[in-house]
């Protein structure tokens, strides 16, 4: 029976739901992981309060640990990571595995299981943005970039002041990334169906083994988080993207006008011209944007207009998040390697003569202390095809400040060794009650 099957349903021989249900299994799929480490957690803070029998706490984690070394496949027949997981309890422990899921909801299940998933993939997203910043800061080069505005000439700036705000721009995703997945991650467990449960606010001991925040003792406020995972993150992730974006959108520039060489693996040739390297990483970091942005959009728009409470079509947006949010990081941990192989092509006679003005117009003023007629001046140099003098630009840079940046990867890090912290307990608490000696608690 499927776990759902319970109480008022009526079997009909059919499901309306099948055709969605097929698309959720991929990410439950995704979170099964989250789900075993969740109950194994769970199960360790319900043996230090006595809630169930010992046999029962013995054969329950057994199994989970079990399991999550061995995953059982998900099918339509099975319909969701909750069931495949209480199926397997009740085959190796029959009876004395009916208290699995004690208290629990699924609405606060899946909700645990996003926050988990969205900080292992914020883990390495994070990472990756970081490396690229190193590897930034150690490129050298003496080229000059055309700046542009309103995409014509403006004045040139030199290579290694593009880096640097490339730097300085990874550098502010990180933190706000961070600050987004920081303000949601507490404990989900606990407030039932949204409307309370015995263990309200109570599970500190599975909070700390998750490296996950307190519980909040108000069970809609808590619930209320599920949404926040979703529209916070997706609006930082979608930040971070259509930056990327304009950055590729300058290096396809770049590439087109000769400025820069990009490495072969990162383009393709044309079908039928022969002349042609694409440069498709770059335009597809670009699509990715604009699907970043579809999905913010359309989380956004499922929650508008609803009640408090949870609602069916919250699986259609978990499932679009959870795919996306695999894709953005896939995507994305190629970008390091991009920007360490691109070649910045050093000629100051490839730049146009007009965006020399303005530095023009700053030495003239120099000379006659007049910005107007400086500006005048220059502008007449270039209206009557008069060459005006070109110079290389200072280069603009502010320091990263790279300890910040590190002490925010390192407690992602130190979240997911909770998780094998977490892993190492419960084989611990097995061995210690199978062998009769008293567990000391997690």
């Amino acid at each position: 029976m499927k776990l759902w099957e319970g109480g008022l349903h009526k079997d009909h021989g059919w499901n309306a739901t099948e055709p969605f249900v097929k698309r959720d299994i991929d990410a439950e799929r995704q979170l099964l992981k989250y789900e075993i480490l969740s109950l194994i957690a769970y199960h360790l803070d319900l043996y230090e309060k006595r809630a169930i029998d010992r046999d029962e706490s013995i054969c329950i984690i057994h199994t989970l640990l079990y399991i999550l070394r061995d995953p059982p496949s998900i099918t339509i027949d099975y319909e969701d990571a909750h069931t495949v997981v209480e199926n397997a309890v009740e085959d190796r422990c029959g009876k004395l595995g009916h208290n699995l899921r004690l208290y629990l909801s699924r609405n606060e299940q899946v909700h645990n299981n996003v926050l988990m998933f969205t900080i292992e993939r914020t883990a390495k997203i994070v990472s990756d943005m970081l490396q690229c910043i190193k590897v930034l800061e150690n490129l050298e080069t003496d080229a000059l970039l055309p700046g542009s505005t309103h995409f014509m000439p403006a004045m040139p700036i030199s290579a290694r002041t593009y880096l640097n705000y490339i730097e300085e721009s990874l550098a502010f995703h990180i933190k706000a990334i961070d600050h987004s997945v920081s303000i949601v991650s507490d404990l989900a467990y606990g407030y039932g169906s949204g409307y309370g449960s015995p263990f309200s606010g109570s599970l500190y001991t599975m909070a700390v083994m998750l490296g996950l925040g307190q519980p909040h003792k108000n069970p809609m406020f808590a619930a209320s988080l599920y949404q926040y995972v979703f529209t916070s993150v997706a609006n930082s992730i979608t930040q971070t993207a259509v930056f990327i974006s304009r950055i590729a959108m300058d290096l396809i520039d770049y590439y087109r006008m000769g400025y820069v060489a990009l490495p072969d693996a990162f383009t393709t040739g044309s079908s039928l011209m022969p002349n042609k390297r694409n440069p498709d990483y770059l335009e597809l970091l670009q699509g990715i944007a604009s699907l970043s942005m579809s999905n913010a959009v359309m989380i956004w728009s499922t929650f508008l207009n609803k009640t408090s409470g949870y609602h069916r079509d919250f699986q259609i947006m978990k499932d679009s998040f959870v795919e996306f949010i695999d894709y953005f990081s896939d995507a994305l941990s190629h970008f390091k390697t991009l920007i360490e192989n691109i070649r910045f092509i050093s000629n100051i006679q490839k730049l146009p003569d007009e965006i020399f003005a303005t530095g023009n117009a700053w030495n003239a003023f120099k000379m006659k202390h007049d910005w107007r007629e400086s500006y005048i001046d220059i502008g007449k140099m270039l209206k009557d095809g008069t060459n005006i003098k070109p110079y290389e630009p200072e280069n603009y840079i502010d320091v990263v400040e790279m300890q910040d940046l590190e002490t925010i990867a390192e407690k992602y890090s130190d979240i997911l060794k909770k998780w094998d912290n977490l892993i190492e307990k419960a084989e611990k608490f097995a061995e210690g009650i199978s062998g009769n000696a008293e567990y000391k608690g997690p």
